[in-house]
């Protein structure tokens, strides 16, 4: 496989991970301050929840920013979790982003009414600015909501929506190092661009390259997902079949490999040696993304 280009930017970054625990260490570090002082005055409680709603904000965000990462083509990957549960992840941050922003609003108004530092009212409102600034973008997370509920709505066999796999099966093991493989992992990509392009939902709130990038992302996803069950259960066919969709994806659509692939074409291989004894078990591997 070529070697894989850098991320594009879009891409899921570090900083949210790394502010959110900051404002765990902040809030314990003011905390600590504000019980071992003396001066209590008016609105000095104020000054340790300073971060409560910060930390209940960025926690929203790094929830809901698992499904803005698929928006693009450029940046697929594999859905990290199923899909199911990635609908709850996005009402549970949808939840507390709005949280964060009430709690804000209310110690602000507390912050002014208690008479605190002018210091610590200058904060939350500063940090009340930010949010809102920021709240257009987290709106995304309302539009993936939006058309996951369109999609259950209009979409055909919406109860099952990425059950059926029957259109990349293998009649046989596949060596993905025969001159077969191309054309069959290619006819794989059309059947999963189809069905993908099959999903797209007139009225939903993202546009219609974005809906074909999450839908193939997500299929990519279940795949994983199935494919990684098969392995423990030793299911060699079902575990073929994924790996099928995710070698079409990494080859046809420049798909970011899950870690595990080289571990999971591995285990297929150990199986077919023990089903299909003096048959070569060789399977192309591709090379672990960078962690």
């Amino acid at each position: 496989m070529p070697e894989k280009v850098k991320k594009a930017a879009h891409a899921i970054t570090q900083w949210k991970n790394v502010a959110f625990y900051l404002c765990i260490l902040l809030f314990l570090l003011s905390l600590v301050s504000y019980i071992k002082g003396k001066n209590y005055g008016n609105g000095q409680w104020l000054g340790p929840l300073l971060f409560v709603p910060l930390m209940l904000y960025f926690l929203g965000i790094m929830y809901g920013d698992v499904p803005s990462r698929f928006y693009q083509l450029s940046g697929l990957a594999p859905f990290p979790i199923p899909f199911s549960m990635q609908f709850d992840r996005a009402v549970l941050a949808i939840v507390l982003l709005f949280s964060g922003i009430t709690l804000n609003g209310i110690l602000l108004l507390f912050s002014i009414l208690f008479g605190s530092p002018t210091f610590l009212t200058i904060l939350y409102g500063i940090y009340m600015l930010i949010v809102l600034f920021e709240l257009p973008h987290s709106i995304r997370i309302f539009r993936y909501l939006q058309h996951i509920q369109i999609m259950r709505m209009n979409a055909p066999n919406s109860v099952k929506l990425f059950e059926d796999i029957s259109a990349y099966r293998s009649d046989e093991f596949i060596n993905f190092e025969s001159d077969d493989n191309p054309v069959f992992l290619e006819t794989v990509f059309e059947e999963l661009k189809k069905e993908a392009e099959t999903l797209v939902q007139q009225y939903s709130p993202l546009g219609r390259e974005q809906q074909y990038a999450l839908n193939l992302a997500v299929r990519a996803g279940e795949a994983v997902w199935e494919a990684r069950e098969s392995a423990i259960y030793r299911e060699a066919e079902a575990l073929q079949t994924n790996l099928n969709i995710i070698y079409a994806l990494c080859k046809h659509a420049d798909m970011e490999p899950p870690p595990d692939l080289n571990d999971l074409t591995k285990k297929l291989g150990e199986i077919r040696e023990n089903d299909l004894p003096g048959e070569d078990g060789k399977i192309e591997s591709f090379p672990a993304p960078p962690s």
